[in-house]
């Protein structure tokens, strides 16, 4: 994790993530990746139908209060939709109540008089790399959840040793982000992907690419767990890397340790092997089969994975996303896994 220094009584870090490991793609993280990256995402909050409030949107701000900045019921909303707001925190945008320790123990005020607690969907997760790769969804069934609308309750969180801010997906095939300008090639890259399975669900995905045919050339771009093959409680973690060049389709599979619910998977290609480790443990390596497709995206998706669609959604929830474009970092993939271990404290 990146240091710290205090600055007229602010713990800031001295440098962030990206800063250090530069050239990303696209990042969606619950933290703070890279200095001058304000705002984590846009959420909708629900109320109930005809309830004040219902359906309002807001952008949610890092919360810089935070050794590490990141989102809480404290971070700071602005630009609010149509239905306007007086919050001036995540919590008070969601009437949460009281949730300790935050505040000391107080309650968060009612700043919009709901008339209950609101449940928290995300609308956009923002791509802190600065290539405005937003990963998207505008339909309001299909937004995973940050928050449950249980009174007196945090975010929802992730981590048996550290509790974390999460994104929570249901299986469903529908609920997912779609990453809206996937400028980025698929055949040599740099992943790092932290998420949870709670429930084991075959073939379920955490990324997925697509090429601009709509081709499955690539069903998902870092990591795919499958619970299939004689497995019984969770599976291990698998790519799978497919393309139909000259009429031939192409597969391989890279199978990881089975692993523990909560799971950090570094993936990295070149022009010849593609590779899987899990939680910085070694290495599985396989030959990939890749086309000439494979440099044009079309489509990709967070929280599920893509065949002639979405389909196979996670049940689990994803913390962080980080996608690099070329091999750049490989050298340093280990000392990126510690970073975001220490954080998130996974292994």
């Amino acid at each position: 994790m990146a240091s710290v220094a205090e600055i007229d009584g602010l713990t800031v870090p001295s440098a962030f993530l990206l800063d250090t490991y530069t050239g990303a793609a696209a990042a969606y993280s619950v933290r703070q990746l890279k200095s001058g990256a304000t705002v984590a995402m846009r959420v909708r909050r629900v109320t109930g139908a005809g309830n004040t409030g219902n359906d309002d949107e807001a952008d949610v701000v890092f919360d810089t209060s935070l050794a590490t900045p990141t989102i809480s019921l404290d971070s700071p909303v602005r630009n609010f939709s149509a239905g306007g707001s007086n919050a001036t925190t995540l919590g008070e945008f969601l009437n949460v109540g009281t949730v300790p320790p935050y505040n000391g123990g107080l309650a968060f005020s009612n700043a919009d008089s709901l008339t209950n607690t609101a449940s928290c969907f995300v609308d956009e997760w923002k791509d802190q790399s600065g290539n405005a790769n937003h990963a998207t969804q505008s339909t309001p069934a299909s937004q995973p959840q940050i928050h449950s609308g249980t009174v007196d309750t945090d975010l929802i969180t992730e981590g048996a040793t550290t509790s974390r801010p999460a994104l929570q997906f249901d299986n469903s095939s529908t609920r997912h982000l779609q990453i809206t300008s996937p400028a980025f090639r698929m055949d040599i890259r740099t992943c790092f992907y932290v998420f949870r399975e709670t429930t084991s669900v075959n073939f379920s995905g955490i990324v997925s690419c697509a090429d601009i045919s709509g081709e499955d050339f690539n069903r998902t771009a870092a990591s795919n767990i499958n619970t299939g093959n004689g497995t019984t409680t969770f599976g291990y973690i698998a790519v799978d890397l497919s393309s139909s060049a000259g009429g031939a389709n192409k597969n391989v599979r890279i199978q990881g340790t089975k692993p523990t619910p909560h799971s950090l998977a570094s993936f990295k290609s070149d022009s010849t092997n593609a590779s899987l480790q899990r939680n910085n443990g070694t290495f599985d390596t396989a030959t990939h089969g890749y086309g000439t497709n494979v440099t044009n995206p079309g489509n990709a998706y967070v929280g599920c994975r893509y065949s002639a669609g979405p389909s196979n959604g996670l049940t689990g929830t994803i913390q962080e996303v980080i996608i690099y474009d070329t091999s750049t970092h490989q050298s340093n993939m280990s000392s990126i896994n510690n970073d975001l271990n220490s954080y998130f404290g996974i292994y």
